[in-house]
């Protein structure tokens, strides 16, 4: 009898940690007779079938050569393994034609088939998904609260009974295995609770890997926000992902700062209203009881912070960080590969840099930051 198991997020629900860990224990997994299939992954370190959502929605960034469904329908065909799971968050996207087409190529060649969707409550996952957005989205500059408003404090992708109904219309109710992703809810880490939710014995065999996808806190999303503002005109796109990539480094090697929180009674009433009907018709649906997240929400201090309360040391610190990535000391300055077309100012900017880099301020300011930075390690360690 074959089953297999289609994990479909939703977004910021703990999938990164769920597709890093099938990675590392796939040979495991393959052992006890479960296939994590590679066919459709895009990493070479993470378990997660995207390039399958991308070849049924027609993206543009589809690659055939990392796998398609017609190969993938012909591998779950010709395997003995008899649990077959593939996971991507982007199946939470789907049409109900597209959930119908997936039902159609999966139907004839497994015995059963699970949809598991886990579910996070709405006031942290708006907050998780403002802050991917604020840090991975060049031409987003809105804050929190600005964001929330111009969604009406409601974002259709976590209204989870239209989520739920879509995939529930196609594969039926008994088919849809929900899980709720609140510490008192879960079987264990999350990892483990989704292997129990697989029906996968002793899901505690299986290793779970070390903290993954850290988000930033409050003053390296300041900074690359203040950055992505005051660079939006004057650099090309590919530059501006460069540098705001390299300040998300420093920052989370190099700040001393709290996990973020910008949720007040206020925001999390409002949030909530939005999402009470829904949240409630899935409590009764899948739990036999009114409240779907039984955690009660406890205020806690938020964490304001502006450009003006950076330490003139941080900044100083995060441009020397980012220069180095941009321009390492002791590139040759003769390369054979020249610059895109778009990059006219490099050779003046190049120069000017090389001009600073040889400089006696520069070597000091070098070894200074080079300094604090081991001390912060330190201090940390």
């Amino acid at each position: 009898m074959k089953q297999i198991l289609l994990h479909i997020g939703p977004h910021k629900t703990g999938t990164g940690t769920i597709q890093k860990s099938l990675f590392e224990n796939k040979n495991q997994l393959l052992n006890n007779n479960i296939l994590v299939p590679k066919i459709g992954e895009i990493s070479t370190n993470m378990s997660g079938h995207h390039n399958l959502v991308w070849e049924m929605v027609n993206r543009k960034i589809f690659r055939r050569e990392r796998g398609t469904w017609n190969e993938l329908v012909n591998l779950i065909k010709n395997t003995i393994h008899e649990k077959i799971i593939i996971t991507s968050e982007g199946f939470s996207h789907f049409s109900d034609k597209e959930i119908a087409l997936i039902k159609k190529k999966l139907d004839n060649i497994a015995d059963d088939i699970k949809i598991i969707i886990y579910l996070r409550y709405q006031p942290l996952i708006l907050q998780s998904q403002w802050s991917q957005w604020a840090r991975y989205h060049i031409n987003f500059s809105k804050n929190f609260y600005e964001w929330l408003e111009a969604l009406n404090y409601y974002f259709p992708l976590f209204d989870y009974q239209l989520l739920i109904d879509k995939w529930m219309n196609v594969f039926g109710k008994e088919n849809i295995l929900v899980r709720v992703l609140e510490q008192g809810q879960l079987d264990g880490p999350l990892f483990h609770d989704f292997l129990s939710t697989c029906g996968i014995e002793r899901p505690g065999i299986y290793a779970c890997p070390e903290n993954f996808n850290i988000s930033p806190g409050i003053k390296t999303l300041t900074m690359i926000q203040e950055i992505k503002k005051r660079t939006s005109q004057k650099i090309n796109k590919q530059k501006q992902i460069k540098i705001v990539s390299y300040v998300r480094e420093f920052g989370l090697d190099y700040f001393d700062e709290p996990k973020i929180n910008l949720i007040d009674r206020e925001t999390h009433d409002r949030i909530m209203e939005r999402y009470m009907e829904s949240n409630r018709k899935v409590g009764q649906e899948f739990f036999g009881r009114e409240e779907l997240f039984l955690e009660p929400f406890r205020e806690k201090e938020l964490t304001r912070f502006s450009v003006e309360d950076f330490k003139p040391e941080e900044i100083l610190d995060a441009f020397v960080f980012t220069m180095e990535k941009m321009f390492p000391a002791g590139e040759k300055k003769n390369q054979k590969k020249r610059p895109s077309s778009n990059d006219n100012d490099y050779d003046s900017l190049k120069a000017q840099l090389d001009t600073i880099y040889t400089s006696r301020g520069w070597q000091a300011l070098e070894k200074i930051s080079a300094v604090r930075r081991k001390i912060q390690k330190l201090i940390k360690s």
